[in-house]
This record gives C-alpha cells, sequence and structure tokens, in this order.
C-alpha cells in the first residue's frame, strides 16, 4: 500500500509546486488524523509522535499510484530532506 498521510504544504489547499506534483501522482483519498504534537521549525512544521498521548495531528491522506510510486517517494524525500543523503 503506497499512503501518504500530509499535514504541511503537500495538503491539496495548499497551491504550493510539491502539492501539484503531488496531485498528479496520487489519488486523495480523504481527510485524516494522527497521534502526534505539532512543532514550530520555523518554515515549515513538524511532527513528534509520542508512545501515549490525545493529542491530534489533522491532515490528509493520499495513495500514490503503484506505476510511479518509487520515483514520488524519492522526490518527496528529497523535498522533505529525509532522504538517504539527509
Amino acid at each position: 500500500m503506497n499512503r501518504l498521510f500530509v499535514y504541511g504544504t503537500l495538503r491539496s489547499r495548499s497551491n504550493h509546486q510539491m502539492q501539484r506534483f503531488l496531485a498528479g501522482n496520487a489519488r486523495f483519498v480523504g481527510e485524516g488524523t494522527i497521534r502526534g504534537e505539532l512543532y514550530d521549525l520555523g518554515r515549515y512544521p513538524g511532527v513528534w509522535i509520542p508512545d501515549e498521548g490525545e493529542d491530534r495531528v489533522v491532515g490528509e491522506v493520499h495513495e500514490l499510484r503503484e506505476a510511479t510510486a518509487a520515483e514520488v517517494w524519492q522526490t518527496l524525500d528529497a523535498y522533505e530532506m529525509c532522504g538517504p543523503d539527509d
């Protein structure tokens, strides 16, 4: 399953170029939440997922197309700075 939860610039309401990239390579599944806490990291938010707690982060779920999923994951990892070189 190639599903992705997004909570920042990749959300559908964003007009960011990476959101448009995601929209062209994935299907919007719906709104969703995860257990976690948002943190202000300056230019972008970050999420911390504690072992316990009741705080929720609101976002969206997208399903990547199987044919391009590997390329999309690689591009998104580079954008999020969590690829093998980071």
